[in-house]
């Protein structure tokens, strides 16, 4: 799971959205992001564990891909917004 948190003083931060989930963490994920504001969209590109035509990534840090990503208009994403999927009660409390 990958999420953007927002905050204002670098002390007190909250959950935006999150951004990347897989409900299997074992032999998914997204590693080492790097990041750029591209107008209203941040342009992402991760270090991904995902499944491909060969096994898929032998655990979460064995990454087998690099991938990009556009999150449009990131700086208005809620809780809400994050995928079908992500826990109920983890939005909740960001709320």
């Amino acid at each position: 799971t990958q999420a953007l948190l927002h905050s204002t003083d670098l002390r007190h931060w909250t959950l935006r959205s999150v951004l990347f989930y897989h409900p299997d963490p074992q032999v998914h994920a997204w590693q080492y992001l790097d990041w750029q504001f591209d107008g209203d969209d941040l342009i992402v590109v991760a270090r991904t564990a995902w499944d491909d035509l060969l096994g898929g990534a032998h655990n979460f840090h064995d990454a087998n891909y690099m991938t990009f990503h556009r999150i449009k208009g990131f700086r208005d994403l809620k809780p809400e917004d994050s995928p079908e999927g992500v826990r109920a009660d983890a939005v909740a409390a960001a709320r």
